[in-house]
């Protein structure tokens, strides 16, 4: 049996274009024990996705640029991008909003300020759902 030490950190793409929020996230993710990446925008979050096959990602709607919304929509297009559970954690707390990120296939949405032990259950569950079908249901939190 392998020690836990030794087992593989999950990769979490983590985007936003505030550069203290990002700081504070990655090194929050860390802590937890993931394996944490950063993007400040949804051009640089592609790139990564390419790059490091994130586990999980937690990204933000409003960015210069491509957002947030234009990420999913190009994630809900590629059978295989549309795998990655997707994390929205944003300032943006209207219910068209949610509906909107859910129906592009995020599976779960937090608005900004959070709570620390909300945030990291929400990672765990992100991190559990990596694989799953567009038939999981959504879980969601505003």
């Amino acid at each position: 049996m392998r020690a836990l030490a030794s087992l593989p950190r999950k990769r979490i793409l983590v985007v936003d274009d505030e550069p203290d929020l990002l700081e504070f996230l990655h090194l929050r993710l860390d802590l937890a024990g993931y394996d944490p990446f950063r993007a400040r925008s949804g051009e640089e979050c592609l790139d990564c996705i390419a790059n490091i096959r994130p586990d999980a990602l937690i990204i933000d709607l409003n960015m210069p640029g491509m957002g947030g919304y234009g990420v999913l929509r190009t994630m809900q297009e590629d059978r295989l991008l549309a795998t990655i559970p997707t994390m929205v954690l944003t300032g943006r707390n209207q219910a068209d909003d949610v509906k909107q990120a859910l129906a592009l296939g995020a599976v779960t949405y937090l608005a900004k300020p959070f709570e620390d032990k909300l945030f990291l259950s929400r990672v765990r569950q992100l991190v559990k759902r990596r694989g799953a079908t567009s038939a999981v249901k959504a879980v969601v939190y505003v």
